[in-house]
């Protein structure tokens, strides 16, 4: 959209061009309800420079009303409605499609501040501008759904059952945002860490724009990686996704898009139409994902704890059908990995290894002993022998190779077995992309060994050395990093900085902070969080010795409950035999 505003005006370039959009237009509609006002020439000369106004591209006179004034105007008959009652309508009308021009273009401006602010500002800055932003967009919102409301209740049944199709497609008219919005919000909030009290809210709104299923999967990828990120379970929402992806989204903008865009293919003699193209838009399902997109919303699944779902399995099975198109790249195979992961250590259907490494098993009997070059009986090593910590290795001899291939195995098995049952899939170039992405993973948490340690991560290590416990930095010996370990006592303490909790107050965890959590648990490893907030409170070393002692004591205290929990059931099952 050309800048329709002066130099010297003091507004934004797009704003004054909106403005200038949506006067036209209340002027245009003014013109067509006049009925023999002003000569000819003068209408002429009026829709000529509403013409200018719209970039050349004039509105056709159908175009030019919005769907509730035709419904109103449809649902009254002239016959029957005086002239004074039928002028009063229709201006009625006019100011209310007026009202919700306005509010949408103040809808996308917000969304378009909410995503320069994050662009700019990443998570250091704008955290109060944000939250003020994401509210007043809320109000707008749920203003324009009270309104939406109150419009059909004023429709006939046949009006309303017209409007219906519409409401659900998403356009953002009836209180919620469209997709394109939607993803550009959650986006913004991922990126900078913020979890406002308001998701919930814009959870609602998307139920009102017809929830995932009435979405693009650029935005469905990117509202289901804000959410995941954010650490918030939209339950509701993820309801929507059907168990195939089919989708369907086609505002009235993107079908004149995908219209001008066919004319331009096909006056450059271009297919315009066919799955090849790319022309097409507003429909489709899990093959309209591409590799990427697909592992971004698998791995958003995993986070929020949903991978026995059915649209979880569907795109798993997609993913690994198309392993030859999956990029080379550290974030995406990282994802693909994670995923194969929570598949192993969380899905109900995972093998008795995944199982017996829960904190629940290994609390059954004593505090493991490492054993086997620093293996845990009942857990499954994923580390190779190059990213082992010095000291625990086995000497590196073939036996140790065959139980490193064999414990990769292991861990391929059951996102092998997942895909598997959707049938059609190369299981060979499944498992080498599995594979691939597994030692992707582990170099990247091997190259954190190198890297210097933050400052509180030290102090840490140096509180330890003062209260005499054996401990390991940045051990990767579980696959992933853990900033410091007690081996001997199976106890990760994670130093978290504030890349892994939210910048908003309250400090809350991240959703990929959460599932690394869940999977140091489910191999047997007593996770203990401790936040630079909470370590920046404590002024003295003797503090932080209490502190740490503390928390080790609660992990410690943790497994005997537990453990003593499942031997009372045990006791009890052998009673009842």
């Amino acid at each position: 959209m050309a800048p329709l505003s002066s130099p010297s005006s003091p507004y934004d370039p797009l704003y004054d061009s909106l403005v200038a959009k949506y006067t036209a237009m209340s002027q245009n509609e003014k013109l067509r309800e006049r009925a023999g006002g002003g000569s000819s020439r003068q209408q002429q000369q009026q829709q000529q420079e509403y013409n200018r106004l719209m970039n050349g591209h004039p509105v056709p006179a159908i175009a030019a009303r919005t769907e509730d004034e035709k419904l109103v105007l449809a649902a009254e008959s002239p016959s029957t409605v005086p002239p004074a009652a039928d002028s009063a309508h229709r201006g009625a009308a006019a100011d209310a499609a007026a009202a919700a021009k306005r509010r949408a273009a103040k809808v996308e401006c917000l969304v378009s501040a909410l995503w320069a602010m994050s662009s700019l500002g990443g998570s250091p800055y704008f955290q109060a501008e944000t939250e003020a932003v994401v509210t007043i967009l809320i109000r707008c919102l749920a203003s324009a759904a009270v309104s939406a409301a109150g419009a059909a209740a004023r429709q006939t049944a046949t009006a309303a059952a017209a409007a219906a199709p519409l409401a659900a497609g998403g356009g953002g008219g009836g209180g919620g945002l469209s997709g394109w919005q939607a993803g550009q919000v959650l986006w913004a909030l991922g990126n900078s860490r913020h979890v406002s009290p308001r998701l919930p809210d814009l959870e609602a709104s998307l139920l009102r724009s017809g929830g995932l299923s009435y979405m693009q999967p650029r935005d469905v990828t990117r509202v289901l990686w804000g959410f995941a990120s954010l650490g918030y379970k939209p339950e509701r929402l993820l309801l929507t996704i059907r168990p195939d992806w089919s989708w369907w989204e086609c505002t009235a903008s993107e079908r004149e898009s995908v219209h001008s865009r066919k004319a331009k293919a096909r006056g450059k003699g271009m297919k315009g139409n066919g799955s090849g193209s790319g022309l097409e838009v507003g429909k489709g399902d899990v093959r309209s994902f591409s590799p990427q997109q697909l592992a971004c919303a698998v791995w958003a699944l995993a986070v929020m704890e949903k991978v026995d779902t059915g649209p979880f399995r569907s795109a798993w099975v997609q993913l690994l059908r198309r392993t030859a198109d999956v990029p080379p790249s550290e974030p995406v195979l990282t994802q693909i990995w994670q995923t194969n992961l929570a598949i192993h250590l969380e899905s109900s259907s995972s093998s008795p290894t995944a199982q017996s490494s829960s904190p629940h098993a290994s609390a059954t009997s004593a505090p493991p002993t490492p054993i086997d070059g620093g293996r845990v009986a009942g857990t499954v090593p994923i580390a190779t022998s190059a990213s082992r910590p010095v000291g625990r290795g086995n000497g590196g001899g073939g036996s140790s190779r065959a139980a490193i291939a064999a414990a990769a195995e292991d861990l391929t098995t059951a996102g092998l077995a997942a895909a598997a049952a959707g049938g059609d899939v190369d299981v060979a170039a499944a498992r080498s992309l599995l594979l691939r992405s597994r030692d992707v993973f582990l170099a990247a948490t091997s190259a954190l060994r190198r890297k210097v340690q933050s400052g509180y991560q030290r102090q840490m290590a140096n509180t330890l050395t003062g209260l005499r416990m054996m401990h390991l930095l940045e051990d990767n010996s579980a696959g992933y990093s853990i900033d410091i370990t007690l081996p001997q006592l199976r106890i990760a303490l994670e130093a978290d900085g504030p890349t892994h909790i939210s910048r908003t107050p309250g400090g809350a965890v991240l959703g990929a902070t959460a599932m690394k959590r869940r999977h140091l648990q489910r191999m047997g490893w007593h996770v203990v969080n401790v936040t630079y907030k909470e370590w920046d409170k404590l002024t003295s070393e003797s503090a932080r010795r209490a502190f740490l002692q503390e928390r080790i004591n609660e992990a410690l205290l943790s497994r005997i409950q537990i453990g003593d929990e499942d031997g009372e059931s045990n006791d009890d099952r052998e009673a009842a035999a």
